[in-house]
């Protein structure tokens, strides 16, 4: 499949989502070496035609959100205008850090049914339409550069010839009809109704100077000359964001009371959401730091078997630097200097023992992980867990706290070299039949980058766990992630 262009299609009466949609286009153009071509679907005259794509182009096409849809008044031209001829197509919503919604599923379904082949899909946030200060600054720093791993994820998927679409089969959250629900019902301060359908922007002609743009920018070319609103408004805000004298506005009770309530109530970082090819058939997971805090029962039973031969406890920051090479060496390196052999052993017998038994008293996943792994699971990737870590308790906690979401795992065994040697990752990638190119290894210490170097993988380092960023990108970390729901957009 050759694609000889990149074609941006957007309907964006205050420009937020041009800005994300074109920002998409440009990187896939920089990374493909296309040229980018715009079709501004805002104004009434541009939803007049049809447009016809065909296997050569790939398509950008963007909404805004408008109560977790798409905006009841323009969806129609979208089922209408749009041609493709097995086209590849990425659609994209944005909305104003509440939610949103249905709006991304209801696209992919418009554009499927009119001959696009989806190769990937974006929610994107912008600031809200109806205020000066919800999400204010974006898209930011972090919302371009998430928008730039989207479009490598893309690119490699049209270089690679690998553009299927599973995700958006009819089954699939994306691809099913019966998802998508009703329009949200905006709400007041009070958390009633807030109804302003008939809402209007009023005009202030003590600093109106009549120059027309609110007129020529309305997309419902709703605005008379004068100024008057006399016909659809859906209360966009073109009108009132691109008037120079500021004389545009709105003064319905409830549609400001609404507007109060988002600013209110929907102050926390609304996320991105990314899905399409995925770059990798298998993610190879770390335990102890990556996926499980087990730092304080490691410490408890060190501690236990310390106790017990008389030598002195040790505090869960000396242990976190002790693990990672497997149990033998936690106890080398937390008993004192100098302990004859055999008591080493005795120590490292005594900590097997509680540690079987106590391995999960204060284990917890960390924050995000049960549900990424049943993200992953749900894409078609595979999943699992090369520890240095004890076998028995890396089973153990496997069933515990993520009973059928590893396809395999392994601990320390005697028939299989440790971390960072590449045996454990070999008989992972053996078992699925998955190349190195395919796999993704993911730790948070400098064992585990070891690991994947020697392995041959591809290798990303998580900060929440027991050796922090600054340690891990000394030890040659390129990629350390703060959250686990960033593990989507790297894979």
């Amino acid at each position: 499949m050759k694609i000889k262009r990149i074609v941006t299609v957007f309907f964006s009466p205050t420009g937020g989502t041009k800005k994300i949609s074109t920002m998409l286009a440009n990187d896939l153009g920089q990374l493909l070496g296309l040229p980018c071509e715009e079709i501004d679907f805002t104004l009434p005259s541009a939803r007049e035609k049809n447009y016809h794509f065909s296997a050569e182009d790939l398509v950008i096409i963007a909404s805004p959100v408008y109560a977790g849809r798409l905006p009841n008044k323009i969806m129609p031209d979208y089922q209408r205008c749009f041609i493709g001829e097995d086209t590849l197509a990425v659609p994209v919503v944005v909305y104003g850090n509440r939610s949103y919604g249905d709006a991304l599923t209801e696209l992919c379904l418009i554009m499927r049914d009119c001959g696009f082949h989806l190769i990937g899909a974006a929610a994107a946030v912008s600031r809200h339409a109806f205020s000066k200060t919800l999400a204010a600054s974006r898209p930011d720093e972090r919302d371009t550069a998430e928008i730039r791993t989207f479009a490598e994820n893309l690119a490699k998927s049209i270089e690679e010839d690998r553009c299927q679409d599973p995700i958006f089969a009819e089954d699939s959250p994306l691809g099913n009809q019966a998802a998508v629900g009703p329009y949200y019902t905006p709400l007041k301060e009070d958390g009633t109704p807030a109804k302003f359908l008939k809402a209007k922007p009023q005009t202030d002609f003590s600093i109106c100077d009549r120059c027309g743009i609110c007129v020529n920018v309305c997309p419902m070319g709703s605005i008379a000359a004068d100024m008057e609103v006399n016909g659809v408004c859906i209360k966009c805000q073109a009108c009132v964001r691109k008037c120079p004298r500021q004389a545009k506005y709105f003064d319905d009770a409830q549609f400001l009371s609404h507007v109060k309530m988002l600013e209110r109530d929907y102050t926390r970082r609304a996320e991105n959401y990314f899905t399409g090819f995925m770059r990798y058939k298998l993610i190879i997971f770390d335990m102890d730091g990556t996926i499980l805090d087990t730092l304080a029962d490691l410490t408890d039973s060190v501690n236990f078997a310390l106790k017990k031969s008389g030598f002195p406890e040790r505090s869960i920051f000396e242990v976190r630097g002790f693990v990672g090479n497997g149990i033998r060496k936690l106890i080398e390196r937390a008993v004192p200097a100098n302990t004859p052999a055999d008591m080493a052993e005795r120590v490292l017998e005594d900590f097997t023992e509680h540690y079987r038994q106590n391995c999960s008293n204060k284990t917890r996943p960390y924050d995000g992980i049960p549900e990424i792994l049943s993200a992953l699971r749900d894409r078609g990737v595979l999943t699992a867990v090369v520890s240095n870590k004890a076998d028995f308790a890396v089973q153990q906690l496997c069933i515990q706290y993520f009973d059928g979401l590893f396809d395999m795992a392994l601990g320390e065994r005697a028939d299989i070299r440790k971390k960072p040697a590449p045996d454990a990752v070999y008989a992972v990638l053996d078992h699925t039949g998955t190349e190195k190119k395919d796999a993704l290894y993911i730790g948070d210490s400098e064992v585990d980058i070891q690991t994947a170097e020697n392995a041959g993988l591809d290798c990303i380092c998580v900060g929440w766990g027991f050796r922090g960023e600054d340690f891990l990108r000394r030890n040659g970390a390129t990629v350390v992630l703060k959250t686990a729901d960033e593990i989507l957009r790297y894979v």
